[in-house]
């Protein structure tokens, strides 16, 4: 059974409608904060340039408000949309489950948290299912509010991404740490607003804004995503693709060389062609280039064939695979390649985005996963979309050397 991995064409999001609603809460009857009110016109502002259709609400007083306010917005949410939620205000966990508080909570312990403030897995439950929602939390600020014992963490707790649809949820801090409110604006919306309105993969922007953030208050945001496609906040460009009236030589068509690191430590330089990608270090070789994911069964189960087509005809060709589920740690990276004696070099995918991109605008992957190209002098001569079997493999390599 082929397994699909929902990493699309940015041209397909790109004409999703984008819709964002943006909270911020000030007027705390307990623990008055001076800047959310201030962030939400920030961040509200910066993705109104970038094309959304923003609903700002501000000092929302009540629980049952906020829930109003919510499902007002997500009523309006279709499936193929990209949808942005901004929280900015206090908000606290107990017993593992995070809480946004409205201005006008009466709180005086912990206990009462379930019936006077929001359960983030209101907000989480209700978004998804659709093809993209970002939830951007900005809370966790010098609370005041009870928690719901004495040992318990200050900040929130990570939350869960849902099964259905794409979601990536950034937090401004990391679990259990608080955030700093700022002077005019919070260390997290400047960040947001320095690059929301950059061209780059949805990836690298909250690495940007992650890095930005530690280097103001040495806040670590946190990230969770089950988000496996192509999206930019700003419009993201590809390099323009070489006329192809052109003839074709070996060189003619270079527009864009990836340096590429393996996890293993190799350089690798990836030439992209209109008709294919040619690899210099392997000048003369055949090339196949496996795109899988770590845990998908499929592509588990290719390896051994892969292995074993390499030990065939290693002298004929070279393998290079892009791993394009969550980055590996270096432990678990070492592990994995022992245990399936993996002998060829992985490059993980969050280093490789932009060579992702041209091979789905290019080559109209679809975002199957196993994927495989087999290309002879930068140019494709065969790929398989989806578990590809030793014997059709090796038969096809057959009639290239």
């Amino acid at each position: 059974m082929r397994i699909v991995l929902m990493i699309m064409l940015i041209l397909n999001l790109a004409s999703a409608k984008k819709v964002a609603l943006v909270i911020g809460n000030s007027n705390y009857n307990q623990g008055y904060l001076p800047n959310p009110t201030k962030d939400a016109d920030l961040i509200a502002q910066k993705l109104r340039e970038v094309g959304f259709d923003v609903t700002i609400k501000k000092n929302i007083k009540s629980v049952n408000q906020m829930k109003e306010n919510i499902n007002t917005f997500i009523r309006k949410v279709k499936k193929d949309d990209i949808a942005v939620v901004y929280y900015a205000g206090h908000g606290v966990q107990c017993k593992g489950i995070n809480y946004l508080i409205p201005t006008k909570a009466m709180i005086a312990k912990g206990g009462q948290l379930k019936s006077e403030a929001l359960n983030l897995d209101f907000l989480i439950g209700g978004m998804s299912n659709i093809k993209l929602a970002v939830l951007m939390i900005d809370a966790c600020r010098d609370n005041t509010y009870p928690s719901c014992t004495k040992s318990q963490k200050r900040g929130l707790v990570q939350p869960h991404t849902p099964e259905e649809g794409g979601m990536i949820i950034s937090f401004a801090t990391a679990e259990g740490k608080t955030a700093d409110d700022g002077e005019e604006h919070s260390p997290y919306a400047l960040a947001l607003s320095k690059y929301i309105n950059k061209k780059m993969p949805i990836e690298t922007f909250f690495r940007k804004v992650g890095g930005e953030v530690f280097a103001s208050s040495s806040q670590r945001p946190m990230l969770k995503s089950n988000f496996y496609e192509s999206f930019s906040f700003g419009e993201y460009e590809i390099n323009n693709i070489p006329d192809e009236n052109k003839p074709h030589t070996i060189n003619e068509d270079v527009h864009v060389v990836h340096s590429l690191k393996s996890i293993e430590g190799k350089i690798i330089n990836i030439e992209e062609r209109k008709r294919g990608l040619y690899f210099p270090q392997y000048k003369g070789k055949i090339i196949i280039l496996k795109i899988f994911g770590k845990e998908v069964s499929d592509c588990i189960k290719e390896i051994p064939s892969t292995r074993k087509i390499y030990n065939k005809f290693k002298n004929k060709l070279a393998i290079v695979s892009i791993q394009v589920q969550s980055k590996m740690s270096d432990s678990f990276a070492k592990n994995y390649i022992k245990k399936y004696k993996i002998n060829y070099p992985i490059i993980e995918g969050e280093d490789a985005l932009n060579l992702q991109y041209f091979i789905q605008k290019t080559f109209k992957w679809t975002g199957i996963i196993p994927y495989t190209l087999v290309m002879k002098n930068g140019i494709i001569e065969y790929s398989y979309d989806g578990k590809v079997s030793y014997k059709e493999l090796e038969r096809d390599l057959k009639k290239l050397f």
